[in-house]
Formats: C-alpha cells, structure tokens, sequence
C-alpha cells in the first residue's frame, strides 16, 4: 500500500519531469497545465502511476547515460531511483525546473 504523501511525491516527479521536456521543447508549462496534469495524474491508480513515472521519468533516466556505469544494471538501478523518489530519498538526479504541484484543496 502506498500512502498520500508517496503518491504525491511520484507525482511532483513526474510534474518536474514534464516541466523539464516542455522547457527543452521551449514550450510553456502554465500553472494551469500544472493542475490539470496534477489532478490527472491523482485521480490514477497506484499501479498506473507507477507506470507512468517509468513510461516519463524511466526512459528520461535511461538516457542519461552520465548518470549510471556502463556495467550498471538499469532496471535494478532505476527500481532503486523509483523507490527513493517515494520515501522522499535523494536521488542520483535532479531537475533544473522546481514544479510546486497545488496544494489538495487546490487542486480540485
């Protein structure tokens, strides 16, 4: 079971992760973009959250080859990132963007 505040912190990745790829694509990521991927992405299952932080953040990661040693294995290495990103650990990356994602009463 994963409580509220690891399922926001999966979220606020993801939020920081889509901020970073619309900035390379010099697209604008709007508060309102923000509350609404916000609420789509709470209203998901734990599972398909799961999904999606590996679909958008995973693949990001992969490519980062800087990040991780040749010899590395990567599904091990990004179920580690994974789990650090839900208990609120530090990761072996970070995000240029800081994303503050809206507060529960907001983001209805």
């Amino acid at each position: 079971m994963v409580s509220q505040t690891q399922k926001r912190r999966i979220i606020t990745n993801i939020l920081h992760w889509k901020a970073e790829s619309r900035m390379a694509d010099n697209q604008e990521y709007t508060s309102e973009d923000i509350r609404e991927h916000f609420s789509e992405l709470t209203s998901r299952s734990y599972s398909d959250l799961k999904s999606c932080w590996y679909d958008t953040v995973g693949r990001w990661l992969i490519s980062r080859t800087e990040l991780y040693d040749d010899d590395t294995d990567i599904d091990t290495w990004l179920q580690e990132q994974y789990e650090k990103v839900k208990h609120g650990h530090k990761t072996d990356y970070g995000f240029i963007v800081t994303v503050l994602p809206p507060k529960p009463e907001q983001a209805a």
